[in-house]
C-alpha cells in the first residue's frame, strides 16, 4: 500500500484495513540520504523477519537504487 500520509497514519491505515495484523512487527524505515544509510536500514529490516515495512517516498527512492544495484550484482 502506498500513501502520501505521515508514517503514523500509514501504519494506522495498514492495521485498520488488515493489511498488517495488529500483532505483527512494523519496521519504520528511518530517513536515509545515501546508499550506505539505505543499505544499513535495509539490513535492519531484514533481521526482523516477518515485519511490515513503513517507508517515506524519499527513503524509498534511495533504497530502490540499493536494491536494484544488489540485484544486478547477484544476477
Amino acid at each position: 500500500m502506498l500513501t502520501g500520509d505521515k508514517l503514523e497514519t500509514a501504519t494506522c491505515i495498514a492495521k485498520s484495513s488488515r493489511l498488517v495484523s495488529r500483532t505483527q512487527a512494523i519496521h519504520t524505515f528511518r530517513p536515509v540520504s545515501d546508499r550506505a544509510e539505505a543499505h544499513l536500514e535495509l539490513n535492519a529490516f531484514r533481521r526482523k523477519g516477518d515485519a511490515a515495512l513503513v517507508i517515506t517516498g524519499e527513503s524509498l527512492e534511495v533504497s530502490r537504487i540499493v536494491i536494484v544495484s544488489a540485484t544486478v550484482v547477484r544476477s
